[in-house]
């Protein structure tokens, strides 16, 4: 990776959960499309392992839990090294 084409974001994964909603946000960096990045996110948040199965815009994990690809900004530098002190970088 070049750095010059690195690129930082703050991203989130929006998981269903029966009646309950959570949101959980995350770090990352990458020279290509931040879009598919968090896709990738969403659709391994359990593990490659976790049994799961594509629908619209999320994944079912072992048919109980939705997760999807939710929000993701592109941040500074400056920004992402201070952040990753406090939250999740994938």
């Amino acid at each position: 990776m070049k750095n010059s084409k690195l690129k930082y974001y703050l991203g989130e994964v929006k998981e269903h959960n029966g009646e309950y909603e959570y949101n959980h946000r995350y770090l990352f960096k990458t020279t290509g499309n931040p879009k598919e990045y968090a896709t990738k996110i969403a659709r391994d948040w359990y593990g490659e392992d976790s049994n799961r199965v594509k629908e619209d815009d999320g994944f079912w994990h072992n048919g109980e839990i939705l997760t999807r690809a939710g929000k993701y900004k592109k941040i500074p530098q400056a920004h992402y090294k201070i952040m990753k002190q406090h939250l999740l970088v994938l």
